[in-house]
């Protein structure tokens, strides 16, 4: 108890390290031997007791002369970073756009971390290519922003009935398999193991059957599979176009509208005569533009995330699988991607007709 009191006086708000040593150093000028300094210091602090190792160390230097129980100063780590090692580092990436950190690193002499606090500094990052449907000409960025301009003027003169009133459509083929991306397919692996390894998304999957679905703000009109070696043409498209109209009521005073992309079987001469018998007016929809489309940026993207990676052994069980998943889809999915569709118009037009960054 006397030693665990002795101990407890030098428990005051200091650094760890320097309250250890002077404990230490107290006891060897009691001549208390070494095995017991560690047992006392162990009954004191507990888990909190230094190594054996480190109290040994501490008293061999205490019996080889030395008094003070502080750190030695250190003239610390060199400035690495000299004048006009900012200004380098800037031309260098600025006429060396993938330049990697570490060969910037060697060029400018100093630590890799040392330049990249230099870029973090100048808000400079590496970003990878963003993948586009298509290099948009000057034309093209034209049309996008004169079809934006105008959905957005229908939407200031109809306000929401204009959303809720249009009826969009879309075809994307389904497979028995998808692989999984590749990061849904990474896991943990142990020093042991090899990485694991899966086929090519172009050589594990064949189209099992074409996926239409036609839908509003308020939900899925119809779903239709038109199943492999069959065509999708402009009479089929367009009995397809029939049924929906006799599904979806038109609203009074107001136009029902259709929004769907520019392939061919959607613009030819038996498709846009269709549209005008069934009451249909088209939303204007400018080509290689699925960043404004809400299939592609909203539906079929949740739908092929829960395909991916699972194996069907027919058809048939595809089809229920897909209707599962679409019929599961709460109310609100449907308004908020019309709602994000318009939030997109206005971010084309904001871009001047350019495609629309995530």
């Amino acid at each position: 108890m006397v030693r665990t009191a002795i101990i407890s006086l030098f428990t005051v708000d200091m650094d760890s390290n320097v309250e250890y040593r002077s404990v230490i150093k107290f006891l060897l000028l009691r001549n208390t031997k070494s095995c017991d300094i560690l047992q006392q210091l162990q009954e004191a602090y507990g888990d909190q007791c230094p190594s054996r190792a480190t109290v040994y160390n501490w008293i061999r230097d205490f019996k080889h002369g030395r008094q003070s129980v502080f750190d030695a100063e250190r003239s610390g780590r060199p400035c690495e970073i000299l004048p006009g090692k900012s200004d380098l580092c800037m031309k260098i990436v600025s006429e060396e756009r993938r330049i990697s950190i570490r060969e910037l690193a060697q060029r400018l002499s100093i630590s890799y971390h040392s330049t990249y606090d230099i870029l973090q500094s100048f808000g400079v990052r590496k970003l990878c290519s963003r993948f586009v449907p298509r290099f948009l000409s000057g034309e093209m960025c034209d049309k996008r922003l004169q079809c934006c301009t105008a959905n957005l003027e229908l939407l200031r003169t109809h306000g929401d009935r204009f959303i809720n009133n249009i009826v969009t459509q879309d075809e994307t083929p389904v497979s028995l398999y998808v692989p999984e991306s590749k990061r849904q397919s990474s896991e943990w692996c142990f020093p042991c193991e090899s990485a694991p390894r899966k086929l090519r998304s172009g050589t594990s999957h064949k189209r099992a059957a074409m996926l239409t679905v036609f839908w509003d703000s308020h939900g899925i009109i119809k779903i239709d599979f038109l199943e492999k070696g069959l065509t999708m043409n402009s009479e089929y498209y367009v009995e397809l176009l029939r049924d929906v109209r006799k599904s979806r009521r038109k609203p009074r005073g107001i136009p029902l509208w259709l929004l769907q992309d520019n392939a061919p079987i959607h613009t030819s001469r038996a498709t846009l005569t269709a549209v005008d018998d069934c009451g249909f007016q088209l939303v204007s929809h400018p080509p290689y533009s699925p960043d404004l489309a809400p299939s592609d940026f909203a539906l079929f993207k949740h739908l092929k995330k829960h395909l991916k990676g699972v194996h069907f052994h027919s058809v048939d069980v595809l089809k229920e699988k897909v209707l599962d998943i679409l019929n599961s889809l709460p109310p609100n999915f449907y308004k908020n991607a019309f709602s994000e569709l318009v939030a997109r118009w206005r971010k084309c037009v904001d871009v001047h007709g350019s495609y629309i960054e995530k």
